[in-house]
C-alpha cells in the first residue's frame, strides 16, 4: 500500500480504487460544493 498518496488524481480518485462515493442525485451538488471551495481557495484577499 502506498502510505505517500495524499492528493486525489484528476478524475477524484485516490489509488485505483479510492474517490467519492455518494448518490447520482447529490453528484452536481457535490461538484458545485467542489468548485466554490477551490475558488475560495484561490482567492488570496
Amino acid at each position: 500500500m502506498n502510505g505517500g498518496l495524499t492528493a486525489p488524481s484528476s478524475d477524484g480518485r485516490f489509488g485505483e480504487f479510492g474517490g467519492r462515493y455518494v448518490p447520482e442525485t447529490l453528484v452536481p451538488a457535490c461538484q458545485e460544493l467542489e468548485q466554490a471551495f477551490n475558488e475560495a481557495w484561490a482567492d488570496h484577499s
